[in-house]
């Protein structure tokens, strides 16, 4: 089966074969050997100097680590969205607000449509305390120019810590944190990371790292980053750590550092160019407007269903579907991690004859 979706993404044999050595005890030397192999490792990817702190779970528990351990009672925050995830990001600040006051602004825009730099600029205020960003928006495969949207906060709130979901950016798209100043970036395993599910990830810059050193959040104790910082810098974990997704992490970032970063990105670009090509001449329309690179989400063009992803399936090929009210419109084809030029030709032979023959019928 060639697993297209936009995650889980495929695990490469290498990766499997370094996930299935001996277990380690997180306390021992070898496993600090380990996490001070790969740390170094891990701040490259995201083009940081600062801490990568890694964890078990998944990018929302991510995400809502960082939240939570950054907004403090009374914070006034702002979130940006045009698609499920920055959706959820926004749900997550209304909990908070709604537990421990704050003002709360949103930019909220239809699916698939690009963050309007004016509306963020007018929601913003010199108090605004948090902003979250999704770079990469995989239900509406839109991209946020998230460089640009740190300019708009730095001039309108220069306080305000930019906390930005990466999930399908890191490893995928251009990415560079301490460049662009984004303080937080937040991204999860099972994405251009080549892994299975299971870790977290929250690369912390200068001014993050500084609130959290003076921080007073109520933040439950599994979920706070104070915590996993302070063991970070003493070589260690704060808790049991995901050992075996440690090692299959040291064997993806040798494969992501050994291909290049500004590799991999084009690598990633010439595969999404590729499928929106053959998909616009089958008729399908890209659902967003500016479309992002790690994952195409088309809709189907007349006399044509949600029963193309079965019949894609029965040739050997796994594609996502649409969510919330996307759901049976449109296909999602990742171009993430270890998928190729193969997977990508298998991929689109699939849906080509799966369009010609509903077309048919």
């Amino acid at each position: 089966m060639i697993l297209l979706t936009p995650g889980p993404t495929p695990v490469p044999d290498a990766i499997v074969r370094a996930m299935a050595q001996p277990m380690l005890p997180h306390r021992g030397e070898e496993f600090g050997a380990l996490l001070g192999r790969v740390r170094p490792r891990l701040s490259e990817v995201f083009r940081t100097a600062g801490p990568v702190v890694a964890f078990a779970g998944s990018g929302t528990s991510a995400m809502e680590s960082a939240l939570w351990s950054l907004a403090r009672p009374g914070d006034a925050t702002c979130s940006l969205a045009c698609g499920r995830f920055g959706e959820r990001w926004g749900a997550s600040l209304d909990r908070f607000a709604g537990l421990f006051g704050g003002g709360r602004a949103r930019v909220h825009a239809p699916w698939g449509e690009t963050t309007d730099l004016g509306s963020v600029a007018e929601a913003l205020t010199p108090e605004t305390s948090i902003v979250t960003v999704t770079q990469s928006e995989t239900s509406a495969g839109a991209h946020t120019d998230l460089r640009a949207v740190v300019d708009v906060v730095r001039e309108r709130a220069p306080g305000a810590l930019v906390v930005a979901d990466v999930v399908t950016g890191v490893a995928a798209i251009e990415l560079e944190m301490d460049a662009w100043g984004v303080d937080v970036c937040v991204a999860a395993s099972q994405k251009a990371l080549m892994l299975p599910p299971g870790m977290g990830f929250v690369a912390l810059g200068e001014r993050a790292v500084e609130r959290l050193r003076t921080s007073d959040s109520a933040c439950p104790a599994s979920m706070d980053l104070r915590w996993r910082l302070d063991a970070y810098e003493n070589g260690t974990v704060a808790n049991t750590p995901p050992v075996s997704l440690w090692y299959g992490l040291e064997r993806s970032l040798e494969m992501v550092l050994s291909e290049g970063l500004e590799a991999r990105w084009a690598r990633v670009r010439g595969l999404a160019e590729r499928v929106r090509g053959e998909l616009a001449s089958l008729g399908f329309t890209l659902a967003a407007r500016a479309p992002v690179e790690s994952v195409t989400a088309a809709f189907y063009p007349d006399g044509v269903d949600d029963s193309l992803r079965a019949v894609c399936a029965a040739r050997g090929v796994t594609l996502a579907g649409g969510q919330d009210g996307w759901r049976g419109n449109l296909i999602r084809m990742s171009h993430m991690g270890a998928v190729d030029e193969a997977m990508t030709e298998a991929g689109l032979a699939a849906i080509r004859e799966a369009t010609h023959e509903a077309k048919r019928s």
